[in-house]
């Protein structure tokens, strides 16, 4: 399972890592941002179609691990600041956050 690869990375700063496989899900894209939106407010992944595995640990930010129908491996991590951005649509801010790191890795003396 290549989804679970930085599990010791990530539980040094996540209180909550959240492990989705969009490919166990039925929900098309707008759905699945509704029900994404719906889950992030009440803290409450475990009932998700997609879940695979929730992790608490303590600290604000929530860390998702999204295996997503394309097989590609998504990583967001949300801060308590971006949560009514990710409510809106967590793919919108994941597409945000990597072109940032883009542009870091374009110019590393560059702020975002």
């Amino acid at each position: 399972m290549g989804i679970l690869i930085s599990l010791a990375v990530l539980s040094e700063r996540a209180t909550m890592q959240v492990y989705l496989d969009r490919t166990k899900c039925v929900r098309w894209q707008a759905a699945c941002e509704s029900c994404f939106s719906s889950r992030l407010t009440l803290k409450e992944f475990e009932v998700a179609d997609c879940a695979m595995a929730v992790v608490s640990d303590g600290s604000e930010d929530i860390t998702f691990q999204i295996k997503d129908r394309d097989g590609t491996n998504k990583i967001l991590v949300i801060t308590p600041e971006e949560e009514a951005e990710a409510s809106d649509s967590w793919l919108l801010l994941w597409e945000k956050k990597e072109a940032e790191a883009d542009k870091l890795k374009e110019n590393p003396t560059a702020k975002s």
